[in-house]
């Protein structure tokens, strides 16, 4: 069951500035959804965005949710995967899909996360200073439950959560079904070890 039912499949990667980017959330967040996370450190090398794609059979629909640092990089990050995995889509319409999830600037001020300077050293930071102000924010200060419930939600938006269900149903379903065959027969092998132990002691009924 991939995690775009019907629609093909999902690729939940994660590109970040962050060293210390919480790789362990991410991956138990996406989890249920059967999801892959690919955790990076600054910006993706066309290596690091070959073997992401080459992950998923060819033909179906990506869709990559990148999360980051609001700062000059970060956000430059963003449109760098988007680059990157233009020039390597195949071009169909089932091709692939990048969008920035978080951080965004309402997030960081709505989530009234503690703020850094910008660093003016950053190539980017001219662009940066002029539509943002002079404050940056990193992704590991949103607190876990609020980043677990975030990523969650992403990847709800790309699923068809009424077949999602279905499947997972039918396949909860199936899982009953083959757990109570083993039951059944492992009582009919107990039934037959104790025909043979009686048969040896007793002789033939």
């Amino acid at each position: 069951m991939s995690a775009k039912i019907l629609s093909g499949w999902l690729s939940f990667a994660t590109f970040r500035a962050s060293l210390n980017a919480p790789s362990a959330l991410f991956r138990s967040a996406a989890k249920p959804y059967r999801a892959v996370v690919f955790p990076s450190r600054g910006y993706s090398s066309s290596t690091k965005v070959m073997e992401t794609l080459e992950r998923f059979p060819k033909g179906k629909g990506i869709t990559i949710l990148h999360f980051c640092d609001h700062d000059p990089s970060g956000l430059d990050m963003s449109r760098d995967v988007r680059s990157r995995l233009h020039c390597y889509s195949d071009g169909s319409k089932d091709g692939v899909v990048a969008k920035g999830v978080a951080l965004d600037i309402d997030q960081a001020r709505g989530f009234d996360l503690p703020s850094n300077p910008t660093k003016k050293g950053d190539s980017r930071a001219g662009d940066y200073i002029a539509r943002y102000g002079d404050e940056c924010w990193e992704l590991d200060a949103v607190p876990p439950d609020t980043l677990a419930r975030r990523v969650r939600e992403a990847v709800e938006r790309e699923i068809d959560m009424t077949a999602w269900k279905e499947a997972e149903e039918k396949e909860t379903a199936e899982r009953n079904v083959v757990r109570q065959a083993l039951v059944d027969c492992q009582t009919e092998i107990e039934d037959v070890k104790e025909r043979v132990k009686d048969a040896l002691e007793y002789g033939p009924s």
